[in-house]
């Protein structure tokens, strides 16, 4: 599986990468820092799975999910929350919409590679 990680924090996106690399089955395809970057690479490079950040640079991540949902109907989302956003907040500013897990990395990052091995086939 191909995946795509948009997240702001270059710390951030290098522990996740760090934490999938040699990872069975999953193939970092692109990284983006903002919205911007995230759709261009998105659209080019047609991933499985996508990580988002909560909060992106220069845009509203929702409005990703929904554009790219248009072109890629089967891609798998995963929302990454913080402990300065809780699920609940989430939940609250606006319904992540076309969102298939909401991960809190505040308790680890540990649950994103048990999350995309139970997204593997065999």
């Amino acid at each position: 599986m191909t995946l795509f990680i948009a997240e702001p924090s270059q710390i951030l996106r290098a522990r996740i990468i760090n934490l999938l690399t040699g990872e069975r089955g999953v193939e970092i395809a692109g990284t983006a820092r903002n919205v911007s970057e995230a759709l261009n690479g998105i659209s080019r490079l047609r991933p499985d799975v996508l990580l988002l950040a909560f909060e992106l640079y220069a845009g509203c991540n929702i409005d990703l999910i929904e554009l790219i949902r248009a072109s890629q109907p089967k891609i798998r989302v995963l929302l990454l929350l913080n402990e300065q956003v809780s699920v609940s907040q989430a939940m609250q500013r606006r319904p992540p919409i076309g969102t298939d897990f909401l991960v809190d990395i505040s308790l680890g990052l540990e649950r994103i590679p048990l999350i995309l091995n139970g997204l593997i086939k065999p």
